[in-house]
This record gives structure tokens, C-alpha cells and sequence, in this order.
């Protein structure tokens, strides 16, 4: 369909109900609020503070700071809020979000060969990933003796930004810029541009001139993606004040 998702595990304190409860969900890139929003497609659910989606990230942090304090849990597209705790689905929660990896491999994660992502923060250093085995036993994470654990300390390793283009300016005339536009784009298709409000227009390079006008000059940029989605709109502006010929 177009739309970026990736595969998290998630995975509440080994001393919350005296097991762990390893879970499976996706986080999905929003263009609306351009930021990764977590979505749990069991449950039908997602998690907002003060009506903005939040993502695995921002869960993990939010619990082990205050265990989610001001954290209200949404059910469908309608978003409905919902109590935060089921006896029936205790794994529906965000206590659910003490622990996150983020896997690197499309292999199953069982088969062990996975390579997962984790920020390396306070949490992850200073506390340890119990899981419990089929039989109820809690052991370490196999990722420790698997050596499969990478982490980053870069929030931006892992709160990239899919689809969203950068634009970088340089003057080539004192009425011109040359406009380089890149990105990180799955199934990147195009880049589509307008000038001071009027129509859009696809180009295909990354580069393109800009001539500015007396007073303010707006440059606006996007991407499309081989599905027809298109990103968030990325703006420059500049205020032109050309030079008398008595001054040049």
C-alpha cells in the first residue's frame, strides 16, 4: 500500500506479574504528524498523550520514567479510549513497553537470527532482558549469548525519517540557488516541488535552480513513492531584496 512499517518486539518487566510477556507489534510512519507511530494490529490499538500517537520509543521511555502517566490508550480507527488493563490481554498495555527491540532481518525472530536494535540508554545498560521460556522459566534474552543485541545511543538510528526530504541551498547568482534534495525513501518514485504556491511538479534529479523574486520566495518539497503516497511537504523561504544598479 505504500506505507512504511517495520517490525518491533516489546516485552514487559520480567517482575511485572512475575513473567515476561513477549509481544509483537509494528510501528508505521505517519505522514500527518511525521513521526513513527506505534500500532498494535492484535488488539486493534495505539497509545496517545495530549492526542498525538506515540511511538514504541516514546512508550519505552514514558513507562520506565512514570509508568505512563498521562498515557491513554486508543482502540480503531475511531479512536476510542479504552481502560489500559485487560486481565484478558495483559500484554495490551504499556507496561508492555518496559523493554523494545527493533528486528533488522525479515527471518523470524525464533530462528535466532535476527539482529535487533536497541537504544542504548540508561535502561538498557543498567538493567537485564529476562524472558520466560514455554516451560515458565526466566532466562536472559538469547541476544546476550548471541552477541545480537546492537545498540545506539543516536535517537536517529532509529527515529529516521522515511519519505521526508532535505533540502540544501547554494547561491549560485545573487538572484539564484541551486536546490539539492535528498532523502531516505522506500520505493522512492520521485520528488515533487512547487514554487510560491502554485502547482506541483515532478522532477526527476536532485537538483534543480531556484529564481527568487522581490520579496518573500517560498520553495516546497516532497517525495512519491512507486505506491503514489507522498510525504510530508518540506519549505524553504527567503526574503529577496534586490539592489539598486547604483549599489551593484
Amino acid at each position: 500500500m505504500g506505507y512504511v512499517a517495520r517490525d518491533l518486539g516489546v516485552d514487559r518487566n520480567h517482575e511485572d506479574l512475575s513473567r515476561s510477556i513477549h509481544h509483537g507489534v509494528n510501528e508505521v510512519w505517519s505522514n500527518d504528524y511525521a513521526k513513527w507511530v506505534m500500532l498494535d494490529a492484535k488488539y486493534d490499538i495505539h497509545f496517545e498523550r495530549n492526542g498525538i500517537p506515540l511511538s514504541a520509543l516514546e512508550l519505552h521511555e514514558a513507562v520506565r520514567a512514570d509508568g505512563g502517566k498521562g498515557v491513554v490508550k486508543m482502540e480503531g480507527v475511531e479512536r476510542h479510549p479504552v481502560p489500559m488493563d485487560k486481565p484478558d490481554a495483559p500484554e495490551g498495555t504499556i507496561r508492555s513497553y518496559w523493554w523494545a527491540s527493533y528486528y533488522l532481518l525479515t527471518e523470524p525472530h525464533w530462528s535466532g537470527g535476527s539482529r535487533l536494535l536497541v537504544f542504548d540508554n540508561e535502561a538498557f545498560r543498567n538493567t537485564t532482558w529476562y524472558r520466560a521460556t514455554n516451560e515458565g522459566k526466566l532466562v536472559k534474552h538469547w541476544a546476550y549469548a548471541a552477541h545480537a543485541f546492537i545498540p545506539t545511543g543516536s535517537r536517529q538510528q532509529i527515529e529516521w525519517t522515511p519519505g521526508v526530504p532535505d533540502l540544501r541551498a547554494r547561491q549560485v547568482a545573487p538572484d539564484t540557488f541551486e536546490i539539492q534534495r535528498r532523502s531516505a525513501t522506500p520505493n522512492f518514485k520521485i520528488y515533487l516541488t512547487r514554487i510560491g504556491g502554485g502547482s506541483w511538479k515532478p522532477l526527476s534529479g536532485d537538483r534543480t535552480r531556484w529564481t527568487l523574486q522581490p520579496g518573500e520566495n517560498r520553495f516546497e518539497a516532497r517525495t512519491q513513492n512507486l505506491a503514489g503516497v507522498e510525504g510530508p511537504v518540506v519549505s524553504a523561504v527567503v526574503e529577496f531584496k534586490p539592489q539598486s544598479a547604483s549599489r551593484k
